[in-house]
């Protein structure tokens, strides 16, 4: 099991969190990896309850505690995520996944190399127009983004007027804009993505 001290997970659960637990236990088993866990805890109605793991850390956001509420999902996900990066995540990187992944144990290849690069993941767009960086599966340097003074949320290009502009596009923007070094990859050789679990109340079998 190999011990990662300069990079944290960080990811959001809404209420159903079987999702949440199978993704760490993926990390665990298939990535054989531990780090310092930060699970974002967005419910309003059921609160996630931490593992018997001391490396996992709640930051408490029920009933929008410390982002705001835009009655919009894209939008309330994405400023929730730039607050955990900016008040809470103390390492210099972060690995940042949805909670309906499962890691695959080629995720050590990137987590290896992540010193290279300014950014590594996927960039594209599924249904909502414009490019973004997607938020399923990323590795960010987290100093870098900082130095450079850029966030992860902006709220007029988010979910625009036109709806254009999903989670993970203004940052992705921005970073193009400062010349970040990116690792393009494909994220479906990494994790199996089950998209919109929570939002679409899917079902994924426990990981063996």
């Amino acid at each position: 099991m190999k011990v990662y001290n300069d990079i944290s997970l960080l990811s959001a659960t809404f209420n159903r969190h079987d999702f949440t637990y199978n993704m760490l236990v993926s990390l665990y088993k298939r990535a054989q990896a531990i780090m310092p866990i930060y699970i974002l805890d967005n419910s309003d109605v059921t609160s996630f309850e931490s593992p018997s793991n001391n490396w996992v850390h709640i930051i408490d956001n029920t009933n929008y505690k410390h982002s705001p509420n835009y009655n919009q999902p894209s939008k309330n996900h994405c400023a929730s995520i730039e607050y955990a990066l900016f008040n809470v995540i103390p390492t210099k990187y972060v690995l940042l996944v949805d909670n309906d992944i499962i890691f695959q144990n080629t995720i050590t290849h990137l987590l290896d190399c992540r010193f290279q690069y300014d950014l590594i993941g996927e960039i594209g767009h599924d249904i909502v127009p414009g490019d973004r960086l997607f938020p399923y599966m990323c590795i960010i340097d987290l100093d870098w983004v900082k130095a450079n003074r850029i966030h992860y949320f902006d709220e007029p290009r988010c979910i625009t007027e036109q709806k254009t502009m999903d989670t993970g596009a203004s940052f992705l923007e921005d970073c193009l804009q400062h010349n970040s070094n990116i690792y393009r990859i494909q994220l479906a050789n990494y994790v199996v993505h089950l998209k919109g679990g929570t939002l679409h109340n899917k079902s994924m079998p426990p990981l063996k």
